[in-house]
């Protein structure tokens, strides 16, 4: 009568362990993002990036791309003021991704999930 009660104990163990490998496994190739892969990603998504040139977090997101920058479809609210209105821009940066929102600066990690 013991033996069955313990019979979960193994399985468990067993789906607790596998668990831990496919989230290591993807943490990893979360931490070996380049660029250009999240640049693929946000573009095969229609991301865009809107920013203002005086934001500073703007400028910080922009200089995460290094010269892969000039592959995304930046969008200047100080030069494009009409449509930023239209699109609702009200904080900088916000990220379009899949016709979705997002407000602040995003890490590489976290753009591609989004776009994912």
């Amino acid at each position: 009568m013991k033996q069955k009660q313990h019979n979960w104990i193994a399985p468990t163990i067993i789906i607790v362990f596998i668990i831990g490998v496919v989230l290591t496994i993807s943490s990893q190739r979360l931490n070996n993002l380049t660029t250009t892969q999240v640049v693929y990603c946000l573009n095969n998504a229609d991301a865009k990036l809107y920013a203002h040139i005086t934001c500073s977090h703007c400028k910080a997101q922009k200089a995460l791309f290094k010269d892969d920058l000039r592959l995304l479809n930046v969008i200047e609210c100080s030069t494009n003021e009409e449509l930023c209105k239209t699109e609702e821009i009200n904080a900088y940066p916000t990220w379009e991704i899949n016709g979705r929102k997002y407000l602040g600066e995003k890490s590489l990690e976290e753009l591609y999930l989004l776009c994912n």
